[in-house]
């Protein structure tokens, strides 16, 4: 016999569902047979009626100090008909260590793999949470690896950390570029996006141009959501890009970012005061650190050919450097063929860390940068 749901002078157990400000939710009548799975499904079923929008796949059930556990019944709770029971919201967080093994397992490496659409939602929610408090430009130190566009080559980042060591064991600064081009954008940012969560400050994870809503649409993430999930699971990766930081300063002497610099950066503040959560401009001050490119032979502020954003000199990176009392100005955003390219007099520098780029025809090199306590740079390269 099915549970009674709305008619609440039934003989049941009412069930009132409270925020942490203690504010009601809902109220719904079960019974003994109920389990707290259900109590969610019939949570979900009644907000949805009530035109209410509440994440209840990202939220846990607690009475009193205990966690309720999915599989748990309200028999096996002491909950008796006739009961008036409280129970609680509280957001619920991404299962790492069930998560992760997933990823690095063998089936993985050749197919996609078999994350859950709701352990994804919570993935996200909870980096989102994360890039919120931190500031739009990070101020770190060595050591500290540094690297560039992986666009989606999964297996390729795998390799990366075996080489390398996973964020568990060594600290990286990542330049943005996770999504579009590549095979397996979904598991890529997956992958970082666990280890955020797991090693915060062990991990800093830089935006990209790509991650944002109209690029990813266009090259490719849009469509692999679509197909392994949701278009709304897209729609939440967009949200967490929205508040990810878009700079890192390294030692007080390396100037991290995905792009460039602009001829609207006057002081670092600027980046510091960008709010979020910020949308990809089609001009100005964001849109350039993350578009900006080189210009190699030239010198000023020029067009760019990509049709976004600036290029910029070898005498601009040069004054730039000085004005700030920088070593380096480090980017990625370019496929360089051999892992590593300088400009302007060794004061820029280009990084690119993924092998076998599928938009390259010839055999290339990729690369990782090494910054050492002291602030001594030396380049790796990334074996195949």
């Amino acid at each position: 016999m099915a549970d009674p749901v709305d008619d609440l002078s039934a003989a049941g157990i009412k069930v009132r569902v409270l925020n942490l400000a203690g504010s009601e939710v809902a109220e719904l009548l079960v019974s003994g047979r109920t389990s707290v799975k259900e109590i969610k499904r019939k949570l979900e079923q009644r907000l949805k009626e009530e035109q209410k929008f509440f994440p209840v796949c990202l939220q846990d059930l607690s009475c009193g100090h205990q966690k309720l556990e999915d599989a748990s019944s309200c028999e096996s709770l002491s909950w008796k008909d006739g009961d008036d029971v409280s129970i609680y919201l509280t957001r619920s967080s991404v299962d790492i260590e069930k998560c992760l093994p997933i990823l690095w397992s063998a089936e993985s490496r050749s197919k996609a793999a078999a994350l859950e659409f709701h352990e994804i939602e919570k993935l996200c929610a909870k980096c989102e949470e994360i890039f919120q408090h931190e500031p739009m430009l990070l101020e770190t130190s060595g050591p500290l690896t540094v690297v560039g566009n992986i666009h989606g080559h999964f297996e390729q980042l795998l390799k990366l950390f075996e080489q390398f060591g996973t964020p568990d064991k060594r600290r990286y600064l990542f330049l943005g570029g996770y999504v579009n081009k590549g095979p397996r954008s979904l598991d890529t940012t997956c992958l970082l996006f666990l280890y955020k969560a797991q090693q915060p400050e062990n991990l800093l994870l830089l935006r990209s141009n790509h991650e944002e809503g109209q690029m990813s649409r266009i090259y490719g993430f849009y469509d692999e959501c679509k197909k392994r999930h949701s278009v709304h699971l897209w729609k939440n990766f967009c949200r967490t890009f929205n508040m990810m930081p878009v700079c890192a300063l390294v030692n007080e002497k390396i100037f991290c970012v995905h792009g460039g610099i602009s001829p609207e950066l006057k002081n670092l503040d600027q980046i510091r005061q960008l709010e979020r959560p910020c949308a990809v401009p089609e001009s100005g001050l964001l849109c350039d650190l993350l578009w900006a490119d080189p210009a190699r032979g030239g010198s000023g502020w020029g067009e760019n050919d990509r049709g976004v954003s600036v290029t910029f000199g070898a005498d601009v990176a040069k004054d730039f450097v000085t004005k700030f009392k920088l070593e380096l100005i480090c980017r990625s955003h370019e496929v360089v063929e051999d892992g590593v390219a300088y400009f302007a007099d060794w004061t820029v520098v280009t990084l690119w860390s993924v092998l076998r780029f599928k938009a390259m025809e010839t055999p290339h090199i990729a690369a990782v940068m090494v910054v050492m306590e002291d602030g001594q740079r030396t380049f790796e390269f990334v074996r195949d």
